[in-house]
């Protein structure tokens, strides 16, 4: 069954199309591009991020409270994230061009997605970090802005 879903998850990812003409961004280029910015408009401060291993495969939980907690998590965090995301993002080709090159998963919510979970046991079996937010949306936000209430003066 694995070689299955490995032979279905190569396909895949050789029949892409390329979305813009040049590459994506990657990781580390974002990483350094917004942390500055988030650490400074937020006073980020990171509690508790000394538990997380610094090598070898995690899965990271956090709760789901506002449309930036990805990247504030990117911020927080020293390691490379995989993140789970919802397969509708994929819909706009400049926010599918961005996922695709910081490594995203994309998962079909609402079914049994055994594409996702094969991209996410690879990931772990290379001894990477994945991200999933339990709550699979966001929640706690006032009026539907994606703004958590705490961030609200």
């Amino acid at each position: 069954m694995e070689s299955l879903l490995g032979t279905y998850i190569g396909s895949q990812a050789n029949n892409s199309n390329r979305l813009m003409p040049f590459s994506a961004p990657t990781y580390v280029q974002v990483q350094r591009a917004f942390g500055n910015l988030v650490r400074t408009m937020y006073r980020l401060e990171v509690v508790g991020a000394d538990r997380l291993p610094f090598t070898g495969p995690v899965v990271i939980a956090p709760n789901h409270d506002s449309v930036l907690d990805g990247i504030v998590l990117g911020t927080a965090l020293s390691r490379e994230l995989r993140f789970l995301a919802k397969a509708e993002l994929w819909r706009s080709r400049l926010l599918a061009w961005m996922l695709d090159g910081l490594g995203a998963i994309r998962i079909e919510r609402g079914r049994s997605d055994h594409r996702a979970l094969a991209q996410v046991r690879q990931a772990l079996d290379a001894e990477q970090a994945v991200v999933i937010f339990p709550q699979g949306a966001v929640r706690g936000t006032e009026s539907g802005t994606g703004v958590p209430r705490a961030w609200r003066s």
